[in-house]
């Protein structure tokens, strides 16, 4: 397909997935490279988005100015989804909290705003309800991004969907939620940055117009 001829990329739903870590070739199903970035910021991206989590991280490098891309900050991976259509919601973490979190903290020092910050055991135990009215929480906790829809659970280091009731040995109940915000999209799409590595732009089109599935 030539450039000339190509339409505007498709858009996809919002939903969580596995973590991309390959491009195959959509007809003979054959892996044509790798490129994988394991940090849990481009993997979370990838988790919502076409990208494969090599190409999150070049786009976090395109917009932040960066040379690599390990630990990410907030404004990064917004910046980033934002490319793909898909706006960050802050919600408060106290916001939900219906009962004391102090007798879930391991370490009683930390503190936001005034008020003691839950595990993710406990953040997860007050928002079941919450959660499984749908949607897709990109949270924070231990400084590790994570994304959480329902019972499904997807980061950097599971790198496929695991549900939670699993007590994945990955899933670090106890770390402390920092951030929790609430992912929207009318269309995810794919964002208008030099993602491809050189050797790859030729498959722009392959790219852009077929979403890579497992």
């Amino acid at each position: 397909m030539s450039a000339a001829v190509q339409t505007q990329p498709p858009t996809q739903k919002l939903e969580i997935q596995n973590i991309k870590s390959h491009v195959r070739d959509p007809e003979t199903r054959k892996i044509l490279w790798f490129d994988a970035n394991h940090w849990c910021g481009p993997s979370a991206i990838s988790a919502v988005t076409p990208l494969t989590s090599g190409e999150a991280a070049r786009l976090i490098r395109h917009q932040s100015g960066k040379k690599m891309v390990t630990g990410t900050y907030v404004c990064e991976v917004r910046e980033a989804l934002r490319a793909c259509n898909i706006e960050l919601v802050p919600l408060p973490i106290m916001g939900f909290f219906k009962h004391d979190p102090w007798k879930h903290l391991r370490i009683k020092k930390l503190k936001k705003d005034g008020h003691p910050l839950p595990t993710l055991r406990a953040w997860l135990e007050d928002t079941k309800v919450e959660r499984s009215h749908g949607g897709i929480y990109l949270v924070s906790a231990g400084q590790h991004w994570q994304l959480i829809s329902g019972d499904d659970y997807v980061c950097g280091k599971t790198e496929k969907i695991v549900p939670l009731s699993s007590k994945h040995e990955s899933i670090r109940f106890r770390s402390i939620v920092s951030y929790v915000y609430k992912l929207a999209s009318t269309g995810v799409c794919w964002p208008d940055a030099p993602v491809l590595l050189p050797a790859q732009s030729g498959f722009d089109w392959l790219r852009q117009n077929e979403l890579i599935a497992e």
